[in-house]
């Protein structure tokens, strides 16, 4: 039985187990890691998700009765003691593999969580990433909403050269302080 759910899985991207909850597939973003210069690749990962409700519950009792040649109702009932059987093996042992995806895990909460088994990492190794600066490259770039290039963008701010005079406004404040200085005190002590 679990191999044609996994099979259904894998065709439907979903899998709802009453009890337990739906497994469905999640999209992992690319992640970067600075430190050890890797980039790992975008990779799907099962989740179980226990509250949610079956998106399509006749599309599994049709799968399972097309490939055991048997009515629907009776792949309902098939399905029916599969799922009671996982739920009671849960139970008593707390946990359950499924070969090549992964285990069931009940904690003594009572909480079912899905370790997934399988690494895609193994199929798709990091790439290292190492910064490159390279002298004299061109790159394109959008600024604003016009796209350029960066030596574009280094010429038209590299031909402003804006010199700064130095003030001196400061030595005329001073000469000025010093003169009055003079004269108050020549006014008063003469």
């Amino acid at each position: 039985m679990f191999s044609l759910l996994h099979q259904y899985l894998i065709e439907n991207g979903s899998l709802h187990i009453p009890g337990i909850g739906t497994l469905a597939f999640a999209e992992v973003s690319a992640r970067l890691d600075v430190a050890d210069k890797q980039l790992q690749a975008p990779h799907k990962t099962l989740r179980l998700n226990v509250a949610s409700d079956p998106a399509n519950k006749h599309a599994l009792m049709g799968f399972l009765s097309r490939h055991l040649n048997i009515s629907e109702e009776q792949s309902y009932t098939v399905f029916r003691q599969f799922t009671d059987s996982i739920r009671t093996s849960l139970g008593t042992k707390r946990i359950l593999y499924w070969y090549n995806l992964g285990a069931f895990q009940k904690d003594e909460s009572g909480t079912v969580k899905f370790v997934q088994t399988t690494d895609l990492d193994q199929y798709l190794p990091p790439v290292i990433a190492d910064r490159m600066i390279r002298a004299n490259a061109e790159h394109s770039m959008t600024v604003g909403d016009t796209e350029t290039t960066n030596t574009a963008m280094q010429e038209y701010y590299g031909d402003e050269q804006v010199e700064f005079r130095k003030d001196y406004w400061w030595v005329w404040a001073i000469v000025i302080f010093v003169v009055s200085a003079g004269l108050i005190w020549l006014k008063y002590f003469s």
